[in-house]
């Protein structure tokens, strides 16, 4: 991945073998007898390293010059204002990392945007320690054993929770945080990250024209600064409010859509095709993608080590594309979570019923499957989890959910594949807008149900596309009665015993694109999983993310 690499001096792989670098280009930035900084970084990835400051910046914020607040920045920092430095930039807009070091007291400072939108990952041993962007960085040097735990967890959830990895001493960076890395290698978190409400009170009427107001601004600052910019389109009702939203603003931006070869994308392809029509779009290309390929799921397993699983690999091709034409990207990624309603399909009134659902609608496999298959109990896998959704900033049950939905599979899990694709091409979003996202959770959720939001906000747009196809649902948004219809149908599916539907999505091995391969490496697995008794049924997702966990184990053995 592209980013920085910050650790200790003199601290090598065990057998000297010298780090890869995901295959970017090595910039050397510092080193002393105290620490060695370095970067990695393909074509145009933006980065600067501020020699009078002592500091340096990577990403890119949208809604003004960060420069002009670098030298007040590492005035605060070095004060030990750390409340001050994240007020500071709570409303910028956009993803970065900002690194500061203090010569005086040889402390290293990092903070991060509002939702940590690039990835930091940190580990510490003794007075060794490292901090990078790239999780093969600390891999590579720290040679970190695997947490039973929290791999247990990623094999049932797909994620990690909150700071885990599946690797003992290595965390990951909370959003809206500060990273102190003390003179003598000592690592202090300090985690500032808070939601007010994931539901609010205010009326959909009285903030819809606020949400537009602000969704315009924050895709305007984007294309005015991106260099080449392009918006990946599909037919689903994020990207395409995107492409509405340029239209609206007189902005000819080339819109871009991936089409799997096997057909997978049809729905995806009639809707993209409405709208490119509507919309009047004259630079529009459908780019093909093959089938998974073994050689793509080893390469994004090298730069991901296995946190994004292996089943996007598809998606690599495109956005290789885009780095050999020197393109950006913008997604929808975030309308997802923010303007659609998140509440669980039946009212959550207690931690078991939570967990049970949570179980039932985001989980690969059984809680026991997944603990047996890394020696652990059953019961020690859920209290841990039970523990860390009681954690959470929220009384009521519901709203723990919502919160689960956007903290672990939105930043954790989402963030991850968005991440992925830097490693060819910048990439972002103009949903993830701080302000945006607060002014989103200011009104219910029940008032973003059955699409409603959208439904109003493409009022405002040219292209009537809500009379354009939604796939998830083969309906289109502006027929209101039968997206109601399909929603409550799912409520009704949401009280049916949990056996009935695990007849339906649990397969054979048989229909998994890496049969062959999956099975050899379970059958020459020797380490820390105990595969026996696997059972013949699994869903998709669960072989992906044995699929992935095996390949990353087998590539460390070897």
């Amino acid at each position: 991945m592209p980013g920085f690499n910050l650790r200790s001096s003199g601290l090598q792989h065990p057998d000297k073998v010298p780090y890869h670098n995901d295959g970017l280009e090595r910039t050397e930035w510092s080193a002393n007898d105290y620490f060695e900084f370095t970067g990695q970084y393909p074509e145009n990835y933006p980065h600067e390293f501020i020699e009078r400051h002592g500091s340096y910046f990577e990403g890119m914020v949208y809604n003004l010059d960060p420069k002009k607040h670098f030298k007040e920045l590492t005035d605060l920092l070095d004060a030990y204002h750390f409340d001050e430095v994240i007020e500071k930039i709570r409303d910028w807009d956009g993803e970065f990392i900002f690194m500061h070091r203090d010569r005086s007291s040889k402390s290293m400072y990092i903070v991060n945007d509002s939702w940590g939108r690039l990835p930091v990952y940190y580990w510490q041993e003794g007075n060794q320690f490292i901090a990078s962007r790239n999780i093969s960085c600390i891999t590579h040097f720290a040679q970190p054993k695997y947490n039973r735990l929290h791999l247990g967890m990623n094999l049932l959830l797909g994620t990690d929770l909150g700071t885990n990895t599946i690797w003992k001493k290595v965390h990951r960076m909370p959003p809206r945080s500060i990273l102190h890395i003390h003179g003598d290698g000592h690592i202090s978190l300090y985690e500032y990250f808070y939601l007010n409400t994931v539901d609010g009170n205010k009326s959909l009427k009285e903030v819809a024209p606020v949400i537009q107001e602000k969704f315009d601004e924050s895709l305007k600052n984007r294309l005015e600064k991106l260099k080449r910019p392009t918006i990946s389109l599909s037919g689903g009702l994020d990207s395409r409010l995107i492409a509405a939203g340029a239209k609206k603003l007189g902005m000819n931006v080339p819109c871009i859509t991936y089409s799997r070869e096997d057909g997978a994308d049809y729905l995806d392809d009639a809707s993209s095709d409405d709208i490119v029509k509507r919309l009047e779009i004259k630079n529009h290309e459908v780019f093909q993608i093959h089938p998974p390929q073994l050689s793509d799921a080893e390469e994004l397993l090298q730069f991901k080590q296995g946190i994004n699983y292996l089943s996007m690999s598809y998606v690599l091709p495109y956005y290789r594309m885009h780095a050999e034409r020197g393109l950006t990207t913008i997604t929808g990624d975030g309308g997802g979570k923010f303007f659609v309603d998140l509440s669980a399909l039946k009212s959550i009134r207690s931690m078991k019923s939570l967990m049970r659902y949570i179980m039932r609608y985001n989980a690969f496999c059984s809680i026991e499957t997944a603990a047996k298959l890394v020696g652990i109990s059953a019961m020690e896998l859920e209290e841990n989890i039970m523990g860390h959704l009681d954690a959470y900033p929220f009384a009521s049950y519901d709203d723990k959910y919502v919160y689960y939905l956007i903290r672990e599979a939105g930043i954790n899990w989402a963030f991850e594949g968005e991440d992925r694709n830097r490693q060819f091409v910048w990439s972002t979003t103009p949903f993830y807008n701080p302000s945006l996202i607060e002014t989103c959770l200011s009104i219910p959720q029940s008032a973003k149900e059955y699409g409603s939001l959208y439904h109003h906000l493409y009022h405002q747009y040219p292209g009537n596309l809500h009379e354009v196809m939604n796939p998830n649902w083969k309906e289109e948004v502006a027929n209101q009665k039968e997206v109601r219809r399909i929603h409550n149908r799912q409520k009704l599916k949401a009280f049916l015993p949990e056996r009935v539907l695990e007849a339906r999505k649990n397969k054979t091995m048989q229909s998994f694109v890496f049969q062959e391969e999956l099975k050899q490496l379970i059958n020459t697995h020797n380490g820390i999983l105990n595969l026996k008794g696997l059972s013949s049924k699994h869903s998709m997702n669960f072989y992906w993310q044995l699929f992935t966990v095996l390949k990353l184990m087998e590539d460390k053995d070897s």
